[in-house]
């Protein structure tokens, strides 16, 4: 978890992060045509690519949900950290000839540690990378430093806290880069996708915008007689601004939406308490859930991120 002294200048740093981290995101309108605006990795993807550190497809696709391989991981990662290898021949992997387009992004990695061969002599560069591996890479590149639980600190129910990831995958997690699941779980072997690779090295370039702090459950949205009715905070309900209702959380408290069957995203300041039936986390305005849902559909499976904490007196 964070410390409070890190939450504390996050808020103070938000505002001014908010117009960068806009003109980062909105200033080149991707040319993927399976990417949409206003979707969960849009952002992320949007910066990496604004920046000329990944690139899409001959047919016009980014392909997200397309795993990512070792070489391909170890360019992305060395571009984010501008480094910019040098042109080298030669290989010291039985399975890489020393010509192929990875080779000098291969050759940096070695020379730095960020990554080795296997036992066999190979690097296996089409092999996909797990969350873990992944971590370790990233963290090697930007040259951080892993940290590890205490003692009586809880983990993840299906990492192994003593094992060889463990520093790399709680420095992850104390810095919001990643988050557990609806389940509790981090799911240290599943295989990377180039839109959650991108997500990371986004996460780290942008810090004190997300939190890592992320709630699971079912949302819906307000009825018509609510408009113009005064909510718990004192504010005055509108149906047409991006607000929403939590049992809990603070008032001015702006949380990250994503509807999980679509993952487009909305952001909504908490205003009001609520909702008050089992399951429920949040109930969103109209204009809110109509970002990322259908009203028809009355209620949908979300997942949220607070992203800007609530201001404290």
């Amino acid at each position: 978890m964070k410390s409070e002294i890190t939450k504390a200048i996050s808020v103070l740093l938000l505002p001014l992060l908010l117009p960068l981290l806009a003109q980062a995101s909105d200033e080149t309108t991707l040319p993927f045509s399976d990417l949409e605006q206003g979707t969960k990795y849009y952002d992320a993807i949007s910066y990496l690519y604004n920046q000329g550190i990944i690139s899409g497809y001959a047919d016009g696709t980014f392909k997200p949900n397309q795993e990512v391989n070792r070489a391909e991981t170890l360019k992305i990662l060395l571009l984010s950290s501008n480094i910019e290898p040098e042109t080298t021949t030669g290989s010291i992997f039985s399975d890489v000839e020393g010509t192929e387009w990875y080779f000098p992004y291969l050759s940096e990695g070695v020379e730095k540690k960020i990554v080795a061969g296997y036992d066999d002599g190979t690097f296996k560069p089409e092999n996909s990378v797990n969350l873990v591996e992944t971590l370790k890479m990233f963290v090697n590149t930007n040259e951080l430093i892993p940290t590890f639980p205490k003692d009586d600190d809880e983990f993840f129910p299906d990492a192994e806290k003593n094992a060889w990831y463990t520093g790399y995958l709680n420095y992850s997690c104390e810095n919001a880069l990643i988050y557990q699941d609806s389940q509790g779980m981090i799911n240290p072997g599943k295989n990377i996708t180039r839109a959650q690779l991108a997500d990371i090295i986004y996460r780290y370039k942008n810090p004190g915008y997300y939190t890592g702090e992320v709630g699971y459950g079912k949302a819906t949205f307000y009825a018509d007689y609510f408009e113009g009715m005064t909510t718990a905070s004192g504010d005055q309900f509108d149906q047409m601004k991006l607000t929403a209702a939590h049992m809990t959380l603070p008032f001015g408290t702006i949380v990250r939406v994503t509807n999980i069957e679509n993952n487009k995203t909305v952001e909504v300041e908490i205003n009001d308490r609520g909702p008050y039936i089992d399951g429920h986390v949040l109930d969103l305005s109209k204009v809110a859930f109509q970002e990322i849902g259908k009203l028809s559909t009355g209620i949908i499976n979300i997942e949220y991120e607070i992203v800007t904490p609530a201001a404290t007196e």
